[in-house]
């Protein structure tokens, strides 16, 4: 009679519940500069959409991970960057980035892989040929001229329409070459001369209907959700640029000083903010930019994991995450989506004996992993991670070194103490496809 008792409990505990686990990139520093190797959940606040949100995992890079394991894509912005610049920054790159697992990507014509960062490229200057040919039409005319102002008017318009359309297709080239790559947290390092995302101030009219700061901030949202940790070299070839930051944070004053290799002050003309979206991009996804590349900040990052039980519309999620243990100071990516991937997982649990009002229980977790077989099938070894709660109790256990090539199916048996009346969560991870499940078990 007894064991018919718990074959009933068991198929009556068993349900599968949607659940989605979101993953934060985020440096974490603490007083001297380095990764505390005991990080806990209760260390961080995190708030998706203004809302506080469960930490359920605190990744910490472990000490034998060195940074020549990182992948790091060089994306050159060929196409609006001068060549002069181009060409510093690759040389400076290349001494700075020994060891490092290097993929280089030009986006001029399109984008494409390249070699390497000893290639000569040369700079296209796309936007800055479109603003030296107003300037050349306004130092043209003559004063007599009783359209100038008319025609200045009209031609400012016409070149912020050239202007935009040239941004558009190289915002949306590149976001359309970054999304091929599976998604993950890994560093893009953007080289840029940079670029004014509004001409208003540059043609002296109001040409906001030509802005491309909503386009970029769409990029941005995607390319932060995406995983990517971006940071920008923003080249110093006919300039020299005097950057500060707001004290305390990484957040840059827009405020820039433009000196030509003579000493004079000309190109303020040509650029106004250049290093705008250039610090849009790495706020957003808790990077940083740097004008010297030997200070680069490419070390490894922690990754910090939340779970909900909505529904997964698809949509970036405003991301902001505080560091509650004193002395820490977090970076992190301000814009999070739903990891990939959907596991099938199952979970009865067997009740032990009765302490008081405490039990004893043994929770029994499958998990399939048939519908991402796509997704594993080039994987040899990962690891199932399982996290049980139930009340205020929490355990984790980790099947680590699986063989995918002959299981697509896996369980485990986890010993729990509980309350009777305790609501019991399993929530179980892949950790190589990122794939998600839980199973609810109240009682």
């Amino acid at each position: 009679m007894f064991g018919a008792v718990l074959l009933t409990l068991a198929v009556q505990l068993t349900e599968r519940i949607e659940v989605h686990a979101i993953e934060v990139s985020a440096s974490v520093r603490d007083a001297s500069g380095k990764i505390p190797s005991d990080l806990k959940p209760e260390d961080f606040v995190l708030l998706e959409d203004g809302k506080p949100q469960q930490i359920i995992g605190v990744t910490v890079p472990a000490e034998h991970d060195h940074e020549s394991r990182q992948k790091v894509v060089v994306y050159i912005q060929q196409s609006l960057s001068t060549t002069a610049g181009l060409r510093a920054a690759m040389t400076s790159l290349a001494a700075q980035l020994n060891g490092f697992d290097v993929e280089v990507v030009t986006d001029y014509p399109a984008p494409h892989r390249i070699d390497g960062l000893d290639q000569v490229l040369e700079g296209k200057e796309e936007v800055i040929q479109i603003r030296r040919k107003f300037k050349v039409m306004r130092r043209n005319a003559t004063p007599d001229d009783a359209t100038a102002d008319l025609t200045n008017a009209d031609q400012a318009r016409v070149r912020a329409r050239q202007e935009s359309a040239v941004l558009r297709s190289r915002q949306d080239a590149m976001l359309d070459w970054l999304s091929r790559y599976p998604k993950a947290h890994r560093t893009l390092l953007f080289v840029s001369d940079g670029f004014d995302l509004d001409p208003s101030e540059f043609y002296g009219v109001d040409l906001h209907e030509w802005s491309s700061i909503a386009h970029q901030e769409e990029i941005t949202r995607a390319l932060a959700a995406q995983g990517w940790t971006i940071v920008s070299l923003a080249t110093a070839s006919q300039v020299r640029r005097a950057t500060s930051f707001k004290p305390g944070t990484h957040e840059m004053v827009p405020h820039e000083v433009f000196v030509d290799v003579l000493g004079n002050s000309a190109l303020t003309t040509i650029n106004r903010r250049p290093l705008d979206p250039l610090s849009r991009l790495a706020d957003a996804t808790g990077g940083s930019v740097v004008t010297d590349a030997s200070r680069l900040d490419l070390g490894p990052r922690v990754i910090l994991t939340y779970q909900t039980d909505r529904a997964d519309d698809g949509l970036p999620r405003r991301i902001d995450v505080r560091a509650v243990r004193p002395g820490l100071t977090v970076r992190a990516q301000r814009w999070a989506g739903a990891a990939e991937g959907d596991l099938p997982v199952t979970c009865a649990i067997r009740l032990g004996p009765l302490e008081k009002d405490i039990r004893n229980s043994e929770i029994e977790v499958n998990v399939d992993l048939t519908p991402i077989a796509d997704d594993v099938a080039s994987i040899d070894s990962g690891t199932l991670r399982f996290k049980i709660s139930a009340d205020s109790f929490t355990t984790t256990k980790d099947l680590d070194h699986l063989d995918f090539t002959s299981h697509l199916g896996w369980s485990t048996a986890i010993a729990i103490r509980h309350r009777t009346t305790a609501r019991i969560v399993v929530t179980a991870t892949e950790t190589s496809t990122g794939a998600w499940g839980r199973c609810v078990a109240n009682r």
